[in-house]
């Protein structure tokens, strides 16, 4: 099977299609009061990587139902997206699971 790589041109169509884009990758804002309920950090064995890295200056492209504009742990987080479903540059999330995703890739805590 022969490798393609991924050209710069490819890069940029592809991230324009994206629903919404965070950015930040969790760095701490504080303290979480929800913190002993987010069992997948610890199972992923995240707070270890946290010494070498929490991702600072880092763009992830989502691509899901979109994502709730204003939710607390996102504010000063998200960068410009698109919505495919209504054809406008508001990835509004109606369904949530967007935003969970969302969440999980770049909330404040």
């Amino acid at each position: 099977m022969r490798r393609r790589s991924v050209t710069p041109a490819v890069f940029t169509a592809f991230a324009a299609l994206v629903a919404g884009l965070v950015t930040g990758c969790g760095v701490d804002a504080g303290p979480d009061p929800l913190r002993g309920q987010q069992w997948g950090l610890d199972a992923l064995r995240l707070p270890d990587a946290w010494s070498t890295t929490r991702g600072e200056d880092t763009v992830i492209a989502v691509v899901d139902t979109g994502v709730d504009l204003g939710h607390p742990d996102l504010k000063g987080r998200l960068v410009a997206g698109h919505d495919f479903v209504d054809g406008d540059d508001r990835p509004d999330d109606a369904n949530g699971h967007g935003t969970h995703d969302a969440g999980i890739a770049a909330a404040h805590t």
